[in-house]
């Protein structure tokens, strides 16, 4: 009896009859994956003193050269608090980013601090502000000429200015906003 009783007891702990442990699930983090389809200009212009010129979009080339076709994001990777903006010879930036309704804001740093940065159309579209300035200013000894580009400029009022004599500064300014569209390539 003693040997029927440890036969049943090791044929009923065989390894098929025990039930597996289930497999850990390991979350990747959501990615949603959104792609460069249009841009819009919303206001370009040279700015110098109380005068104002505006110009066409065909004037972009020529004044900023390759600058706006080198910043303009071609696809954007969000996943839950983060933002990887891809553009063209392999440059990406990342921030932490939140949306607060529909704005998109970018966490900077130096001070630490939310800037906004874009907005959403709806859960499928959205678009990403760009300011691109040109500062040029002189003085008696010199000239200086600085270029540059932020996702959190929207107005040329904001510009730092190397110079305190505001006529002996000009702006070139063009604000522009770069659209996207979610796509179910997630790679």
């Amino acid at each position: 009896m003693f040997v029927t009783a440890v036969f049943v007891s090791f044929s009923s702990c065989r390894k098929e009859s025990l039930p597996s442990p289930p497999e850990p699930e390991v979350k990747s983090p959501e990615l949603f994956t959104y792609v460069y389809v249009d841009s819009q200009v919303l206001d370009f212009r040279r700015i110098q003193g109380q005068k104002t010129e505006k110009f066409s979009k065909e004037n972009i080339t020529d004044l900023f050269g390759r600058r706006v076709e080198w910043a303009t994001p071609q696809k954007i990777q969000l996943t839950k608090d983060s933002i990887v903006i891809q553009k063209k010879n392999d440059i990406e930036e990342k921030f932490k980013y939140k949306w607060d309704g529909n704005d998109l804001l970018l966490l900077r740093s130096d001070p630490e601090q939310w800037l906004y940065a874009g907005e959403k159309f709806d859960e499928e579209r959205f678009f990403i502000n760009t300011g691109f300035f040109i500062e040029r200013s002189a003085d008696s000894q010199r000239f200086l000429s600085n270029i540059g580009q932020d996702y959190s400029l929207v107005s040329y009022e904001g510009l730092p200015s190397t110079s305190d004599d505001k006529a002996a500064f000009s702006y070139v300014w063009l604000q522009m906003h770069f659209i996207f569209k979610k796509t179910t390539d997630n790679q």
